[in-house]
């Protein structure tokens, strides 16, 4: 039923991956130092990273 739903299986499981990978990186992220654009902390690039669309 599902794969009615799905045009493509690969790219949906492909999209699941990414979703994957940005929720880790925002989990294991959270406990660092955010820190501000101008001095960023370490946990500033990869939750940005995690948060940016994929094209």
């Amino acid at each position: 039923m599902l794969s009615r739903l799905i045009r493509n299986v690969k790219d949906f499981w492909t999209g699941v991956i990414y979703i994957a990978f940005g929720s880790a990186a925002i989990i294991i992220s959270r406990d660092y130092g955010m820190g501000t654009a101008v001095k960023m902390g370490p946990a500033y690039f990869p939750t940005i990273l995690s948060v940016l669309p994929m094209p």
